[in-house]
């Protein structure tokens, strides 16, 4: 009466074994999983589980005869921490890529990316001078068609109207610097070169006009008068790059024809 054996429920005495390491598991991800604490957590649960299950095996074998598999008892922990690895490796890129896709809406796509290596805003100046064409484009009587309408009808025209002079900026390779009330600034040749910025930066201000002209419908159907849009345009030598504090940076060009 002394014969040890593996019994047919083996594999599922394991699984019924690993139940409780797996919730602690479990457990421990959820209350150490933005904690530096989890650098000795999750350790110290592969060890334990290897050293409880070892115990609980031994005794099966000594006092029971139960021969329990040892495979899954022994390959479950460092399985289970890899499948954790992976799955933090996963969220880590989704939410570097979300934070470059956000930053991306208020900054060049440049230093966008730049700053989500360096994750976080800085204190210090990384600017150059270069020669940019700067444009503005503001909509004409914009406090006149404001008057008497309510913030909503305002918004919906103004998301129209700034999404149209965007793209049309965007598609001439140009730089948007800032929204400003009913305005929009832009610039090209920086941050990334473009021998022909003055070209791009006439092309896009006569696709601004013609977009704001196809805009008549949409400004009929809030009750606005057809738009019109003034632009100006000038190229000079400017200090453009990254100004920021450790609460914010900004991507400014300051200079003369900025001024003008």
């Amino acid at each position: 009466d002394d014969f040890r054996y593996m019994p047919r429920s083996g594999w599922w005495l394991s699984a019924l074994l690993l139940l409780p390491f797996a919730l602690a598991l479990g457990w421990l991800s959820g209350h150490y999983g933005q904690s530096l604490r989890r650098i000795l957590v999750f350790p110290l649960w592969l060890a334990s589980s290897w050293a409880l299950c070892g115990a609980v095996a031994v005794l099966a074998a000594r006092h029971a005869n139960l021969l329990l598999p040892l495979m899954p008892l022994f390959m479950f922990a460092p399985l289970a921490l890899l499948l954790m690895l992976l799955a933090e490796l996963y969220r880590a890129a989704r939410a570097h890529l979300g934070m470059i896709g956000l930053l991306q809406a208020y900054l060049p796509r440049s230093v966008a990316n730049r700053l989500a290596v360096r994750g976080r805003v800085g204190s210090s100046t990384d600017a150059s001078r270069r020669v940019i064409t700067v444009m503005f484009a503001d909509v004409r009587g914009f406090s006149g068609l404001c008057e008497g309408r309510s913030p909503e009808v305002v918004a919906q025209l103004m998301q129209r109207v700034f999404s149209e002079m965007a793209e049309a900026v965007a598609a001439q390779q140009g730089t948007i610097d800032k929204f400003i009330g009913d305005a929009i600034m832009a610039f090209w040749n920086a941050p990334e070169d473009d021998a022909h910025h003055a070209p791009h930066a006439l092309a896009a201000a006569q696709e601004i006009l013609r977009r704001i002209a196809a805009l008549d419908g949409f400004c009929a159907e809030l009750g606005f008068a057809p738009l019109q849009v003034g632009i100006g345009l000038e190229t000079g030598t400017a200090l453009v790059g990254n100004f920021g504090t450790r609460h914010r940076d900004t991507f400014p060009a300051l200079g003369e024809p900025v001024v003008l």
